[in-house]
């Protein structure tokens, strides 16, 4: 069975791996993941990401956002891939940093950009930008959906990346996204390629104007959720 990656053609394999090549070496001085083999890397960080990728080819065309993009996981090989125009939006700035020093090197200055903002202040300067939002390992679906929601166009998607999720935080992030104009469109678990990994993914898109005023203050979101 072929990996996503092997799916990719060979110019978009060569990126992706040397993404994960240059996160792996830069983790070294400054600590970027808890992964440090390349074949763990593939695996967790490059499947992992991309086990979302016909979801992001479903969305509307246009801008794609995602949420505390760390390493740069999933955004430069989902950006990489769809070919979509891509924001990584993180706030820590050494992360920032080894982003754009990839992205530099790479070549990639016209098709992802990086943004050292907190997501409720990028937010408030490109309100309703964004036709897909991602978030991995970002925090609670309630979280997520208001972070989002002032981002996204109407019609647009938030794709979010979880572990095994639990009943509760699912009622959650419904209550939260109904808040913010978002409706939960799908959610599923599957097994990750090749590992006994259990991870899933939830769906909304942008349906309705929120009925509360977004962004709340910045780091408010996580502080006191709204659901």
């Amino acid at each position: 069975m072929q990996t996503q990656l092997e799916k990719l053609d060979a110019r978009q394999q060569e990126i992706i791996r040397s993404h994960l090549t240059f996160v792996l070496n830069y983790n070294k001085n400054v600590n970027l993941t808890g992964i440090t083999t390349y074949e763990d890397g593939l695996l967790r960080h490059v499947e992992d990401s991309l086990a979302a990728l016909c979801e992001v080819n479903k969305a509307p065309e246009g801008l794609l956002a995602d949420l505390g993009s760390g390493a740069g996981f999933p955004g430069i090989p989902l950006a990489i891939a769809t070919a979509r125009k891509t924001v990584l939006i993180e706030v820590i700035a050494k992360k920032a940093e080894a982003l754009e020093l990839f992205i530099k090197k790479e070549g990639l200055e016209k098709d992802i950009q990086v943004v050292s903002k907190r997501s409720e202040d990028y937010a408030r300067e490109n309100p309703s930008s964004f036709s897909v939002v991602t978030a991995r390992a970002v925090g609670e679906l309630s979280t997520l959906v208001e972070l989002a929601a002032p981002l996204l166009a109407n019609g647009g998607v938030l794709i979010c990346y979880k572990g095994q999720l639990s009943a509760n935080e699912l009622y959650r992030g419904r209550t939260a996204a109904a808040l913010c104009g978002l409706a939960e469109t799908d959610h599923y678990s599957f097994q990750l390629f090749n590992t006994n990994s259990v991870r899933s993914f939830v769906i909304y898109k942008r349906v309705s104007e929120p009925s509360i005023s977004l962004p709340r203050r910045s780091g408010i979101a996580k502080r006191r959720p709204l659901a």
